[in-house]
């Protein structure tokens, strides 16, 4: 899980403080970003961070490493699947990659 408080560059319209919000994170045990993407402050950030936690959680199930490394959130790190139908062990996966 991650919090992230948007637009975080309207400050005269904020109802939530940054202390607020990282005592929130804090209590649920995950990572707090505010975020803007007007002035593009920590969208990426947020982001690859949500990735991060998506593959950790991916691993653990699996019974892997909780590492970061490979490009693909079910293949190894050249992108090809590993859980493709039909053996499909060295076929391209097709799709966006996981950072």
């Amino acid at each position: 899980m991650l919090q992230v408080a948007n637009k975080c560059d309207l400050l005269d319209t904020r109802e939530v403080t940054t202390q607020e919000g990282q005592a929130l994170a804090n209590e649920l045990g995950c990572p707090y970003f505010e975020a803007s993407a007007k002035i593009h402050v920590n969208v990426d950030e947020a982001f690859e961070q949500l990735v991060r936690i998506i593959r950790q959680a991916r691993a653990l199930e699996n019974g892997g490493s909780t590492s970061d490394q490979g490009s693909a959130a079910d293949g190894d790190s050249n992108g090809t699947s590993k859980s493709a139908a039909g053996g499909g062990a060295g076929k391209k996966k097709s799709g966006c990659a996981i950072l």
